[in-house]
């Protein structure tokens, strides 16, 4: 029979906070800003690549808040348009080598704006998605919620390698179970002036009131003018299009025509035309008359009117 042995209280004490003490420099040795990413299931991956490639690893899935454990420094960026996760992988095909970045983003237009907000001095457009753009090395796709970038880690890469891997991975993006369109998919690409699309946060024009709209600059026959978009309740975008109206006022512009659903006004020399429709404020601003700026307006609602229905509240 063992005896048992009783252990002093001053030492049971001593050995508790030893312990404790041992936790706690674990804990901040191998904390959150340590933890490993969560990779998931691999086959599920494999299937997201085409034939031949292969995801180096697995795949890595970074959420809102720990994006600069892999993009450091550009994070805030990306929370600025509203990030849900990024999936990351290395993925090799032979002797070829790429960093493909999948950003799920929390609406449609977040992921435009990210798209417009990372593009290159220098692309050749490509027909993938709802914008894509090649340079370099580097391919960058927008869908629906989705922005993809593939990036070569060879000084030489055959483009054909890149838009086969792009191609693929941009079909493994779902689908907007919305059947309208967003609001760039809107904007006519018709004498659109090449690298004109932006998201104006703020200011557009030089107007606080108006905010967070897509715009592009197009010239058609002798006019140069821009388009805007932006999706917007039917409530709300009577409320800025007064806004608008006031401010255009305080600035001494003038207001050609005031309505509740739209607005016509001459601001710094240029006619600004507003038009709530639908669930979209659309706008014009351009070096044109006012006439004939309300009738490009026109005719670009009358070229998309099945997508411009709303509740009208």
């Amino acid at each position: 029979m063992v005896k048992k042995q009783n252990i002093p209280a001053k030492e049971k004490i001593v050995s508790v906070v030893l312990l404790a003490g041992l936790i706690l420099f674990m804990a901040i040795v191998i904390g959150p800003g340590f933890s490993e990413p969560s990779s998931p299931n691999q086959n599920v991956a494999e299937q997201m690549l085409p034939a031949g490639w292969s995801a180096v690893g697995g795949w890595e899935i970074y959420p809102k808040g720990r994006l600069y454990e892999k993009i450091n420094g550009r994070e805030p960026l990306f929370d600025q348009y509203g990030v849900v996760r990024l999936r990351y992988a290395s993925v090799s095909k032979g002797t070829n080598d790429f960093e493909v970045y999948f950003y799920d983003m929390q609406t449609p237009d977040g992921a435009l704006g990210i798209y417009l907000a990372n593009t290159p001095s220098e692309f050749d457009e490509l027909e993938l998605g709802t914008l894509a753009d090649i340079s370099g090395g580097q391919v960058r796709v927008l869908k629906g919620r989705t922005y993809l970038e593939i990036f070569s880690l060879a000084e030489q890469t055959p483009k054909d390698f890149l838009i086969d891997l792009s191609s693929a991975l941009v079909e493994t993006i779902p689908t907007e179970k919305e059947a309208r369109r967003t609001a760039v998919e809107l904007l006519p690409k018709q004498g659109r002036v090449r690298g004109t699309l932006i998201l104006n946060r703020e200011n557009t024009y030089g107007l606080a009131k108006l905010t967070d709209i897509f715009s592009a600059s197009y010239q058609q026959d002798n006019d140069e003018f821009d388009y805007m978009i932006r999706t917007i309740s039917p409530s709300e975008g009577r409320k800025m299009i007064a806004a608008v109206g006031e401010e255009i006022f305080e600035f001494d512009g003038e207001i050609i025509q005031s309505e509740t659903n739209s607005l016509v006004a001459e601001f710094m020399g240029k006619t600004l035309i507003l038009n709530q429709t639908g669930d979209f404020l659309i706008g014009l601003y351009g070096a044109v008359p006012p006439d004939q700026g309300r009738r490009r307006l026109d005719q670009w609602i009358e070229t998309m009117k099945d997508q411009l229905h709303g509740s009208g509240k």
